[in-house]
């Protein structure tokens, strides 16, 4: 289930009047835009807030049309309003029924203390509400100097710029004080219901115009007159109530059916790591008297082998230590072999692009394989990178394709993949190898039992650790790893695809 879209879709009908029915008995929406405003006017002439300029009031006309009175000025804005309300409702602008909308600031040389009051950058501000990990503070003097942009409770906080634009948080009940950072906005309201606005704002159609609204190129912010005039569908007070309770009582068994699918997943990850734990130690499928031993299977591997290395197609590896079966945690059936990897296959690695060359900014005939698109022991396609003739004829030699598995060796280590038979010998980077020349023997069996624990653990031994985490190719080479009869394989490939199958549908159903 997708459990985003699901609440996507409860706030869209309740901004829209579609999720409780509306009560002909309450106060409409129009009273209460009064009270806020003659509100705003006590506060003007106490001199706690200033006059709004750009003060608006939106209204239907006989006609049906929209207009908004503005400056002694009415103009119509029908083709603005995006959809219609229910009776009672009415559209108005976000400043208009707030008695704050405004950005903090960022202390003279980021000065924080080690204790003192909290400051809440953007990274702190979540839908869910205030994360206090990687919380800074100031001191109670430049607390006192930036009074304007102390946090109160109940106040609404908004990610104003950047990656997490239009993030907001509210402010709990119970909160004691704060400030905040010129990337966060406080939103204060006027007799409104702050947790029906927090909701509003985390509706669809609200972070659709954050977006539209926000200016810039590359660290995207929303200023505050674009935020003041940003467009809000509001019902009467007890109705707003309404919405809030359905919202919570709804959102409550969503997260009870989240929690259950995360656990679920979980145990799906789970089973098909014991899936290929119990593949690789022989428990998965039968053993089979009448099938020929892996010894056997190891002869005509090598003897294949030396066949290849005569007539140049491969090259002889360096020599390998023999294994010692009486170290290994887990034991094999007796018709199996311990080998090493580099006894049926050889490891080729990739090649940056040159110095001063880069990717191309069209579609080319040569596909650049990088890290990032190795994914699901798969290749992603959705963001493919092409190199021109000149960069390929400089790395042409370092190339992989659909008779190879890709295996990571820098960065992610250890994560291995088939090439899909669409794409063949693609350039590769230097951060994975290619394993090749299967001989004799299904890479499907390498690609699932390199995924098994046993195997990653010893990556994870032999990983060289120098500026970033690196497997050199000589210690692949060298990796521990049974070998099961020519027919088990087969058998075992079969039962892992068809249980991986069966998990698969299960998780598909989860997003439906």
């Amino acid at each position: 289930m997708d459990t985003k879209k699901l609440r996507e879709k409860i706030l869209d009908l309740a901004i829209r009047g579609k999720l409780v029915p509306q009560d002909p008995n309450d106060e409409p929406a129009t009273v209460l835009v009064e009270r806020i405003r003659e509100e705003k006017e006590r506060l003007i002439k106490e001199k706690k807030i200033k006059r709004d300029k750009n003060e608006s009031v939106i209204f239907r006309g006989d006609d049906k049309s929209y207009y908004e009175k503005k400056a002694g000025k009415t103009t119509c804005i029908d083709g603005e309003i995006p959809f219609e309300v229910p009776e009672g409702w009415v559209w108005v602008r976000l400043g208009s029924i707030c008695r704050k909308i405004g950005s903090g600031s960022t202390p003279r040389g980021s000065n924080y203390s080690a204790t003192g009051i909290p400051f809440l950058r953007s990274q702190n501000i979540h839908d869910s509400g205030i994360i206090y990990t990687d919380i800074k503070y100031i001191s109670i003097k430049t607390h006192a100097e930036m009074s304007g942009t102390t946090v109160f409770a109940n106040d609404l906080l908004l990610n104003i710029t950047g990656g997490s634009l239009g993030r907001c948080a509210l402010v709990s009940t119970d909160f004691e004080e704060a400030n905040v950072s010129q990337h966060v906005c406080i939103i204060r309201t006027l007799k409104v219901n702050n947790t029906f606005l927090h909701s509003y704002i985390l509706s669809p159609f609200f972070q659709g115009q954050i977006i539209s609204a926000s200016t810039g190129s590359g660290r995207e912010g929303l200023p505050k007159y674009n935020l003041e005039n940003l467009l809000i569908s509001l019902p009467p007070l007890r109705e707003q109530e309404s919405i809030i309770s359905f919202i919570e009582n709804t959102f409550s068994y969503i997260d009870i059916i989240q929690k259950d699918e995360s656990t679920l997943k979980c145990l799906i990850e789970k089973t098909k790591i014991q899936i290929l734990n119990l593949a690789i130690q022989g428990k998965l499928v039968p053993q089979v008297p009448t099938d020929e031993p892996a010894s056997k299977l190891l002869e005509r591997i090598q003897a294949e082998k030396e066949a290849l290395i005569k007539v140049g197609k491969i090259k002889r590896e360096k020599p390998k230590k023999t294994s010692d079966n009486s170290h290994y945690e887990h034991k094999i059936p007796e018709s199996w072999e311990w080998i090493k990897l580099g006894d049926i296959v050889s490891v080729k690695g990739g090649k940056r692009i040159p110095k001063g060359m880069s990717f191309a900014e069209e579609v080319t005939n040569h596909i650049y394989l990088r890290v990032s698109d190795m994914k699901n022991n798969t290749i992603q396609t959705n963001n493919l990178k092409h190199i021109d003739e000149n960069v390929y004829q400089k790395i042409k030699n370092y190339t992989i394709g659909k008779e190879d598995l890709y295996l990571t060796i820098a960065g992610t280590i250890g994560a291995v993949g088939i090439i899909p038979n669409v794409f063949d010998n693609m350039n590769l980077t230097e951060n994975a190898v290619k394993l090749t020349h299967f001989v004799l023997i299904d890479k499907k069996i390498v690609m699932y039992f390199i995924l098994s624990l046993y195997i990653q653990e010893q990556f994870i031994e032999k990983t060289h650790q120098v500026a970033q985490p690196k497997l050199a190719i000589e210690r692949i080479l060298n990796i521990d790893i049974p070998l099961p009869p020519l027919n088990e394989q087969n058998r075992i490939i079969q039962a892992i695809e068809q249980i991986y199958s069966q998990l698969n549908v299960i998780s598909l159903n989860l997003k439906a």
